[in-house]
């Protein structure tokens, strides 16, 4: 838990110094849309469902594949809720000044270098189909060698894994 406060802090830092230097990550873009703070990131996906269990059943098994960490960054499903939908802990979305439920997209803080399996919500990316959770095995600046390599390795295990971009992100989510 306290790791995952620092990291949040740590975004949320970052932001706060990107936003007042100017400065964005040198794969950042505006969102064409809207003309927002956007960064594409390139996902490995390995499964999108609408059910969470279905979604961690197929990231543990990503995970034991790739030889990859299972980071969930402490996200649970919302309880009642008909769509697909996660949340951070109470006590943190209410640290950070959100409501009891919130959820912030992998891309403000990618853990263990973007080389980690997780479970996100599509919803949360731009140029994604919402509705779904979608399992990661991870999240690289678009083009990184590594995760064609991944690709190639994943495969073997699900065979309709494959390349998405999606933007995460990157303004004030208040």
């Amino acid at each position: 838990m306290r790791r995952v406060f620092r990291d949040v802090l740590s975004c949320w830092l970052t932001v706060l110094m990107l936003g007042v230097a100017g400065a964005r990550p040198a794969h950042a873009q505006d969102d064409p849309y809207g003309g927002g703070p956007y960064q594409p990131w390139s996902f490995l996906l390995v499964a999108s469902t609408t059910r969470y269990e279905d979604a961690l059943r197929a990231a543990r098994a990503a995970a034991d594949a790739l030889d990859l960490p299972l980071d969930l960054r402490g996200l649970t499903p919302v309880a009642g809720s008909k769509e697909p939908d996660l949340t951070l802990p109470a006590e943190m979305c209410e640290a950070l000044a959100f409501d009891k439920t919130c959820y912030v997209p992998w891309g403000r803080w990618p853990s263990a270098g973007g080389r980690a399996v997780t479970i996100e919500l599509s919803s949360g990316y731009a140029g994604m189909r919402p509705g779904f959770y979608i399992v990661t095995a991870g999240m690289l600046a678009p083009g990184d060698p590594y995760h064609t390599a991944l690709l190639r390795r994943a495969k073997a295990t699900f065979p309709s894994a494959y390349l998405k971009v999606g933007h995460a992100y990157l303004g004030c989510m208040h």
